[in-house]
C-alpha cells in the first residue's frame, strides 16, 4: 500500500510572490539559498502519513472544514531570520501581529487533524523564503541582521493539500486537492 506524506496550507498568489521577490533583492549578497518563488507556500500543518485507502476520508474532512471559513487576507509585515538570530537557519516572511482569520482557519484544520496526528505548537503564519548557507554565514566578518519591515498582503481563498515527495532526486510538493473557502 502506498503511503503519502501530507501537508495542509495555502498557495502564494503570483502578485504577492513578485512583491516578495523584489524585497529579497536587498539580500542578494548574503549566503542564502533562496527558494524558487513557485515553491513558496504557507504551510499550516503537517498532516502525517496517509495511505491511499484512508486519504479520501481525510480530504473530505478538510474540504468540510474549509467551507466553514471566510476567504481573507494575511498581512505579512517582516522578513527575518528564523528561528532566531542566535540560530540562523532560514529566512522567513512572517507577521508580528496575530491574524484572527488565519487563526480561525488553522483552528478548523487542527480540529480535523487533532484525532489523527500529534498536536503541534500554534504560531504566527510564516513562509520560508530561503535557507542560510551555514558554513559561508559563519565565515562572514560581520554577521548580518535581517529584520526588514514590509507590508505584503497574501489572499487566502483556498486550502491546498500537498504530498511531499521526491521528483528527479529533488524534494517537491505535489498538490493533491484544493478546497475553496466560503
Amino acid at each position: 500500500m502506498h503511503t503519502r506524506k501530507i501537508f495542509v496550507g495555502v498557495n502564494i498568489a503570483p502578485s504577492a510572490a513578485k512583491l516578495i521577490g523584489r524585497k529579497l533583492r536587498d539580500f542578494d549578497d548574503l549566503p542564502i539559498r533562496w527558494s524558487k518563488s513557485e515553491s513558496w507556500r504557507l504551510v499550516m500543518s503537517f498532516a502525517g502519513h496517509w495511505d491511499d485507502e484512508a486519504l479520501p476520508e481525510f480530504l473530505a474532512k478538510i474540504e468540510a472544514a474549509a467551507q466553514t471559513i471566510e476567504a481573507h487576507d494575511i498581512v505579512f509585515d517582516k522578513i527575518t531570520i528564523a528561528p532566531d538570530e542566535a540560530r540562523p537557519k532560514m529566512v522567513w516572511l512572517t507577521t508580528t501581529e496575530p491574524q484572527a482569520a488565519y487563526a480561525n482557519l488553522r483552528t478548523a484544520i487542527d480540529r480535523v487533524l487533532a484525532p489523527l496526528t500529534p498536536a503541534h505548537v500554534p504560531g504566527y503564519p510564516h513562509i520560508t523564503l530561503g535557507r542560510i548557507r551555514q558554513a559561508a554565514w559563519r565565515e562572514l566578518s560581520l554577521v548580518p541582521t535581517i529584520n526588514r519591515a514590509v507590508s505584503i498582503v497574501v489572499p487566502v481563498d483556498a486550502v491546498i493539500i500537498w504530498e511531499s515527495t521526491t521528483i528527479d532526486g529533488a524534494n517537491a510538493y505535489v498538490p493533491l486537492a484544493e478546497y475553496p473557502l466560503k
